[in-house]
């Protein structure tokens, strides 16, 4: 308790979750925004068509993935994934060399 009457843990959990605030939001609503944003991306900060498709096999892969969403970071795969500057916050998009393997020793 810090004196006010509020533990950390009932804060917390009024807290919602990125997925729960998407309920009753239709999954093409959500897609149509992200492709909208991706589309105004300048095309220097857009990631490569192929680098794209890489770093989603990626997150397909990955266990901290669940409905579209990091659970590392709470991101939009699909969002973090096109913006060229990104990166995963587990490190896990770091290519192995330029045939786009993916280098599982950097996890």
């Amino acid at each position: 308790m810090d004196g006010t009457g509020a533990d950390l843990k009932s804060v917390v959990q009024k807290i919602p979750c990125r997925r729960c605030l998407m309920e009753g939001v239709k999954k093409e609503d959500i897609l149509q925004k992200i492709e909208e944003y991706l589309n105004a991306l300048p095309p220097e900060e857009r990631t490569p068509a192929e680098q794209y498709q890489r770093r989603l096999t990626v997150c397909e892969t990955c266990s901290r993935m669940e409905n579209g969403l990091c659970k590392e970071c709470g991101c939009f795969v699909l969002y973090r994934a096109g913006k060229n500057s990104s990166d995963c916050p587990s490190g896990r998009w770091k290519l192995s060399d330029n045939d786009g393997k993916y280098d599982k020793k950097n996890t």
